[in-house]
């Protein structure tokens, strides 16, 4: 016998992660870890952009002056990215949730 009717939502959602999230944790801890991965690959072309910079700069002040506030943005960015990861991890230990 054949079946004539079918759940859409299995159909088309399937194993899909989203649809079992009903709390905000739920989503926070889904989109943070993916955040630090973006935040990471930011760092690397933020840094290499700005290396490329320096070095084209070609001794002008003030594209030397530009590249060297990019480096600086991008390591005060990685900065504050290991340290919300710390907190985060803080706040684990502290009340027994789990965000990431």
């Amino acid at each position: 016998m054949s079946q004539i009717a079918f759940n859409i939502k299995d159909a088309y959602l399937g194993n899909n992660p989203i649809a079992g999230m009903e709390k905000p944790t739920d989503w926070l801890s889904s989109i943070l870890p993916n955040a630090y991965i973006l935040a990471g690959v930011l760092l690397f072309i933020y840094l290499l952009v700005g290396g490329f910079m320096m070095i084209t700069s070609a001794g002008s002040s003030k594209d030397t002056g530009q590249a060297q506030q990019m480096i600086t943005n991008a390591i005060i960015g990685f900065v504050l990215v290991f340290a919300s990861y710390w907190i985060i991890q803080l706040i684990e230990i502290l009340t027994g949730l789990t965000i990431i």
